[in-house]
């Protein structure tokens, strides 16, 4: 009868004991674990800058030069604007270009977009953007990722939403206005 070797019975071909082979092997995988993890699911990391507003894109989106003379596309966090084919999708771009073209600002960016752009809160003195595009009622607060606003910043949004839908500011003007996210999806053969 022929003789079969099992992993966990076999002597290891380097001549290592069982146990210590067995040990290496599994050392290897946590390893090879660890660095898959850390490589292929690392989120970009925070970054702050300032930078002169080169160029407002749309209602939350804009193009900044930084310090070292590189054109950074930044996506105003926490809000989503009307696209530019959607009705008040022309007066937000126009609100958030008085505001803050050609202006320096201040960027806290925490993640970068599927788009390459950073993701960010940008304030104009001790004003945050966001904030004023939502109370001016030319943006909604995102709700897929409000979660990523802090608490103080979620109530404030929230806030500022619902007092503009009161006071019938900006897109609220409209009897039903749709959200951007439900924009997109239903005219996706606009891209």
């Amino acid at each position: 009868m022929g003789r079969c070797f099992s992993p966990i019975t076999s002597p290891s071909p380097l001549g290592l004991g069982r146990g210590l082979a067995r040990w290496l092997v599994l050392f290897g995988v946590v390893i090879a674990v660890v660095l898959g993890a850390l490589c292929l699911g690392a989120p970009a990391q925070a970054k702050s800058f300032s930078g002169k507003v080169l160029r407002v894109v749309d209602g939350d989106s804009i193009e900044l030069l930084d310090a070292h003379d590189d054109v950074l596309r930044i996506r105003l966090a926490g809000i989503d604007a009307p696209e530019w084919n959607q009705p008040f999708g022309d007066v937000s771009k126009a609100s958030l270009r008085q505001a803050i073209e050609g202006k320096t600002v201040r960027v806290n960016a925490h993640k970068q977009d599927v788009h390459g752009r950073w993701v960010g809160y940008v304030r104009i003195r001790k004003t945050d953007v966001s904030l004023l595009q939502v109370q001016q009622g030319l943006a909604w607060v995102f709700r897929r990722y409000e979660h990523e606003l802090s608490g103080p910043q979620r109530q404030a949004f929230n806030a500022a939403e619902t007092a503009a839908q009161n006071d019938q500011m900006g897109l609220w003007q409209q009897a039903s206005p749709t959200p951007p996210w439900e924009w997109r999806r239903l005219n996706s053969h606009h891209k």
